[in-house]
């Protein structure tokens, strides 16, 4: 039960980056599991292979994922947006693209990814991994701060008001150059990934 429930909130998290992508730009990205998995290959890189500390690897995946979202963002998907058909066939061939491309560098086998957190924790007849409090812990607090920034900034009051609304954002004070402030959700949805896949690459995710 308790290991349905963190994979559940790691879903949760790839799952508000993908909603939050579509709610700005009206683009149903078919890849964004792919960038989710890229998170996890960076974090076995640096953490598996390269013996980086953890949150040093975490914030790595992060800002690599965010790095090739913001890229996939301004040479392609900036040009779709509000092309349903179009994004749909275009977010298709790059998931296979990076699928390919994963598998002739780093083969079909999964990858294992040691435990960064050892021991266990006793609370009455409920026994969890400490490595999973861990992850549980990670994407409450990330789903938070998510909501608080959408809730109580500018900014993120601003972002759902966009698509609909395109003078939503000045009407709150919000200023922004168009081409510019549409990229900035782009890196935010895909580095919504590493932190639930580096948590959860021990969980038999990496694909």
């Amino acid at each position: 039960m308790l290991n349905g429930f963190t994979l559940a909130l790691v879903y949760v998290l790839v799952a508000l980056g993908l909603t939050l992508i579509f709610s700005i730009f009206e683009i149903i990205n078919f890849a964004h599991g792919e960038f989710y998995m890229l998170g996890g290959y960076v974090t076995y890189l640096g953490f598996a292979v390269a013996g980086l500390p953890y949150l040093l690897t975490l914030l790595l995946a992060i800002v690599v994922v965010g790095l090739v979202g913001l890229v996939s963002e301004r040479l392609i998907f900036r040009h779709l947006r509000g092309k349903t058909l179009n994004a749909f066939i275009v977010s298709l061939g790059l998931l296979w693209v990076l699928q390919a491309g994963t598998q002739l560098s780093f083969g079909v086998l999964d990858k294992s990814v040691p435990s960064a957190f050892s021991g266990i924790i006793r609370l009455g007849e409920l026994i969890i991994s400490v490595e999973r409090f861990v992850v549980v812990l990670a994407a409450v607090g990330l789903i938070a701060v998510l909501y608080a920034f959408l809730q109580w900034t500018r900014l993120g009051r601003a972002m759902p008001a966009e698509p609909g609304h395109g003078g939503a954002p000045r009407g709150q004070g919000v200023h922004h150059d168009h081409h510019r402030w549409h990229g900035q959700p782009a890196g935010r949805g895909r580095g919504r990934a590493p932190p639930g896949h580096g948590g959860g690459a021990r969980l038999a995710l990496l694909q």
